[in-house]
């Protein structure tokens, strides 16, 4: 990987618990009081559950740069039995894990990356989207 490509990966996923809640959560939020799409921010939502669980898909170790590290992988640790455990962190989500519709869109999100992996899962949702284009 080129220095240029891991700066930028490693300056998109740190600090992802403050981050969040000012970009992620709002659109949700929106999304869910509208009534519209949440399969796409359910799914990225899954993709850093699993991700704080420290080890990429290959078991290679992910060195993680989040104040909250301590407290996302406790979480992420239970959740692998329970995905919706995750949301349970309310300064990151604040009252989401009461989203019913969220939290089975976020629950199917994660089995499927856990059965299929990431990759599988963001070609199966481009085409999603693509087909309805």
């Amino acid at each position: 990987m080129s220095e240029k490509v891991h700066f930028y990966l490693t300056t998109y996923s740190s600090e992802t618990s403050a981050k969040f809640p000012i970009f992620i959560l709002p659109t949700i939020n929106t999304q869910l009081e509208n009534k519209r799409a949440i399969k796409l921010a359910a799914f990225v939502t899954a993709a850093w559950a699993i991700y704080n669980l420290g080890l990429d898909e290959n078991g290679k170790f992910l060195n993680i740069k989040d104040a909250m590290i301590d407290v996302l992988h406790k979480k992420a640790m239970k959740a692998t039995n329970k995905p919706q455990l995750f949301l349970e962190i309310e300064t990151v989500f604040g009252g989401l894990k009461a989203s019913e519709v969220f939290v089975k869109a976020y629950t199917n999100a994660y089995q499927n990356i856990i059965k299929n992996g990431v990759e599988k899962g963001i070609t199966d949702l481009n085409n999603t989207i693509l087909n309805k284009i």
